[in-house]
């Protein structure tokens, strides 16, 4: 009986030694979160890790599809920093471009950003391989487009903050193009991206109208000298035109030229010195200008325009032959003359514009 007794006492003795340790913590956990943290002593910062682990920390094809669908990001213009001479160009993890960009500009970099979860970036490799090295870049455009174009013209919430954490800078460019390229060999990632490279050129081949003075013919009509005048005195050229402002620094170096594609331009760039030689006569009508370019392709041209006219000879007594005078022959009795004194205004229309008409009639 006893023994009995003892036993049960010592139960509870027990029990009750129990309860008071489960108490004592309950109240210890409870006043650890009401209490504010004291200066200087160190507390649990919340953890930055995406609520599922498993879409950053496993590489897997489904990892990536998760994580591409549950960020999408709107594909905007791809930013451009023409004082330094960089273009960023942004992509997702699965290789997808999430920037507009068609061609990148020669002699700049280029920034290339993958939108990724955090810890994919050691896993991930990012590259670059150029094309064939561009040579000396002269002249853009060639005399058969100015030609052409006159014979055309005549007729993700379940992520803390993801991010662009995989990034890295190539460049600058000086080839035809560029691949870029991305590879995560564990999520079966292995995406190319192409771009040609914009060059900078230095010379650009137009073709040029211009008006001027009119210009005297003489012929041979019912056996007397007659004299005909251009009603519309336009001639057409093929001229050169080079840009003496067109300087910029790109990446620290001054370069000389500008870019064929209009928003690369400054309005320095559009100021050109042009010359050539005309379309149907080439020794005898010359042209040296001053150009404006004042839409893209097209450009305000006066120039002194140096020609080679017809003057009526003298017979064989020395007397200067006139118009009216009779004269025995199938032709008049002409030479030519250099005249310096003739000037012209009108258009040039550079290889962007041409290559624009020319398009329409094929």
């Amino acid at each position: 009986m006893n023994m009995n007794m003892n036993m049960s006492r010592n139960m509870k003795r027990l029990l009750y030694f129990a309860a008071m340790v489960i108490a004592l913590r309950a109240t210890v956990a409870v006043a650890q979160t009401l209490t504010p943290a004291q200066p200087g002593v160190d507390t649990p910062q919340p953890s930055s890790q995406p609520p599922e682990v498993a879409y950053s920390s496993a590489l897997s094809p489904e990892t990536l599809r998760v994580f591409v669908d549950r960020n999408p990001i709107e594909k905007t213009d791809c930013a451009r920093d023409n004082a330094t001479g960089t273009v960023t160009l942004k992509l997702h993890a699965d290789g997808t471009q999430l920037c507009n960009l068609d061609e990148l500009p020669q002699n700049y970099r280029a920034i290339v950003k993958v939108y990724t979860p955090y810890d994919w970036a050691h896993r991930c490799n990012l590259g670059a391989v150029e094309g064939k090295r561009l040579d000396a870049v002269m002249v853009r455009g060639s005399y058969a487009d100015a030609k052409s174009a006159f014979s055309a013209a005549s007729v993700p919430e379940d992520f803390v903050a993801p991010d662009f954490y995989l990034a890295r800078t190539f460049g600058p460019f000086r080839s035809e193009d560029v691949t870029f390229s991305l590879e995560c060999k564990e999520a079966k990632v292995d995406a190319s991206l192409k771009f040609s490279v914009e060059p900078l050129y230095q010379v650009n081949v137009s073709a040029v109208a211009l008006a001027g003075k009119s210009r005297q013919s003489f012929g041979i009509s019912e056996g007397v000298i007659t004299e005909a005048t251009d009603s519309t005195p336009v001639d057409y050229f093929v001229g050169a035109t080079v840009y003496p402002a067109a300087w910029r620094r790109i990446n620290d170096q001054w370069t000389y030229g500008r870019y064929f594609v209009s928003d690369l331009r400054r309005f320095q760039d559009r100021i050109g010195v042009t010359a050539g030689f005309s379309l149907s006569s080439p020794r005898d009508q010359l042209f040296l200008g001053a150009s404006v370019e004042v839409v893209t392709g097209l450009a305000v041209t006066v120039a002194w325009v140096p020609r080679r006219i017809e003057r009526l000879t003298a017979d064989s007594d020395g007397r200067q032959y006139q118009v009216g005078d009779a004269f025995e022959g199938t032709s008049a009795p002409t030479q030519k003359h250099w005249d310096f004194n003739s000037f012209g205004v009108g258009l040039a229309a550079d290889a962007t514009i041409m290559k624009s008409i020319i398009q329409l009639f094929k």
